[in-house]
């Protein structure tokens, strides 16, 4: 159970070996599970880009999740804060 927290929307890239692991359908499974909205695509240079809107701490816990999944092995995650949209889902983008 989360406790409620503010909403927030971050631009996310994240670098490693995350492509051609599933990475974008775990993303996007979990951000189901957690009401989260956005989206997530591969970028040409071999990094995931995403942009994941819901409560703080739902979307931390994505990151934490994601990190713990054997065959994705996260170095770098990079998150900037961007300004809230109106959207209902959560989409993979290519």
């Amino acid at each position: 159970a989360f406790q409620p927290d503010e909403m927030r929307r971050y631009d996310i890239i994240f670098s490693g070996m995350v492509q051609g692991v599933g990475f974008r359908y775990e993303v996007w499974s979990i951000a189901q599970k957690l009401k989260l909205t956005g989206f997530v695509e591969n970028l040409a240079n071999g990094k995931v880009h995403a942009e994941i809107q819901g409560p703080k701490n739902r979307i931390m816990y994505l990151i934490d999740c994601l990190k713990q999944i054997p065959r994705i092995d996260i170095e770098n995650v990079e998150i900037e804060e961007l300004i809230l949209k109106k959207e209902d889902s959560f989409e993979i983008a290519n």
